[in-house]
């Protein structure tokens, strides 16, 4: 801000005052407070959405294995869902490295012949909050998703 100062002599002496007042600077951290805030709520979602398309693809890249573990056991399998439960039966599905909180179905059951062929099924993946929808195609186990990624009606 600009002052005019008089001096004794009568002329008219500009001063410049150095620095902000506490006002501009109180309205400078609220403006960019928001902008952070703003910013972190966008990044949060960013993270959420990166964090399940990831295990999204960790449990595609796990059902594109099971024909090796199909092959490796020298038996047929047929999975209903994933996780599999707990279970000591010949025919339990393998256990896989499958991310905490999700669960597949497959509909009709995914079914995996001993010489690693599977046969067509549909995969619905979930974690409570992400739905996905995908295909699974026969004889390689080739998952797909379905157009959109998101599962109808979610």
């Amino acid at each position: 801000m600009v002052r005019a100062h008089t001096s004794r002599t009568g002329t008219v002496r500009m001063r410049h005052r150095r620095g902000f007042t506490l006002l501009e600077l109180v309205v400078v951290l609220a403006i960019m407070a928001l902008i952070v805030a703003l910013a972190a709520v966008r990044l949060r979602t960013f993270v959420e959405a990166w964090r399940a398309n990831a295990s999204r693809d960790t449990i595609f890249g796990e059902v594109q294995h099971l024909p090796v573990l199909a092959r490796v056991a020298g038996r047929r399998l047929r999975i209903v869902s994933l996780p599999a439960p707990a279970s000591s039966t010949a025919d339990a599905p393998p256990k896989l490295d499958w991310p905490a909180g999700w669960t597949a179905r497959f509909e009709p059951p995914l079914t995996i012949n001993p010489n690693g062929a599977c046969a067509d099924s549909t995969l619905l993946l979930s974690d409570g909050s992400h739905r996905y929808s995908a295909q699974v195609a026969a004889p390689f186990c080739t998952v797909t998703l379905d157009a959109g990624g998101k599962r109808p009606g979610t």
